[in-house]
C-alpha cells in the first residue's frame, strides 16, 4: 500500500496499536499507564475511522477486524472512554451531518441525504432521524424552507 493512499493513515494507526500490544505482551513490567495509552490509541483510531467512513455502511466489526481486537473488548473500551456506545457515536455523527445537509441543501432529496449519511434504506434513516431529533427529515426540511426568505 502506498503512503499516498487515503487509507494509509488508518493502516499506520492500526499498525502502531498492534505494535504497542506486542510490546506490552513482551514487557510485563510496563505499568498500567501503557495500557491506558494503548486504549486511548484504539479509541482515537475508532473515532477517526468513524469520521472518515460514516457515510459508508460500517460497524464495529470492521474496526475490530482492522485492530485485531474482540468486539466486546473494543465496545467496552469505547463506551468507557466516550460515555456512549460505538453505534450511538456513529449515529450521532450521521445525524449531525444529515441535519447540516438538510439545512444547507433544503431542496435535496431525503433519500440522497440518507445515502450520503451511510444509510442504504431511506425508511431506516427516516426512523433514526426522527428518534434522534424528533421531527422527521421532511418536517425538518419544510421548517427550514419556511424560515428562509
Amino acid at each position: 500500500m502506498s503512503l499516498d493512499s487515503p487509507r494509509a493513515p488508518l493502516k499506520l494507526i492500526a499498525a502502531n496499536a498492534v505494535l504497542k500490544t506486542l510490546e506490552n505482551l513482551y514487557r510485563p513490567d510496563v505499568p498500567q499507564q501503557a495500557e491506558l495509552a494503548q486504549a486511548q490509541d484504539y479509541i482515537a483510531f475508532c473515532k477517526r475511522y468513524i469520521k472518515e467512513n460514516f457515510n459508508q455502511s460500517i460497524g464495529l466489526a470492521q474496526v475490530f477486524a482492522l485492530l485485531g481486537l474482540s468486539p466486546n473488548y473494543l465496545s467496552t473500551l469505547f463506551r468507557e472512554s466516550e460515555g456512549i456506545s460505538f453505534v450511538k457515536y456513529l449515529t450521532k455523527l450521521r445525524m449531525e451531518y444529515a441535519a447540516s445537509q438538510l439545512y444547507f441543501h433544503p431542496n435535496m432529496k431525503i433519500s440522497a441525504i440518507a445515502e450520503a449519511c451511510g444509510y442504504a434504506n431511506a425508511k431506516h434513516f427516516h426512523a433514526v432521524f426522527k428518534q434522534y431529533s424528533n421531527p422527521t427529515p421532511g418536517d425538518y426540511q419544510r421548517a427550514i424552507l419556511e424560515d428562509r426568505p
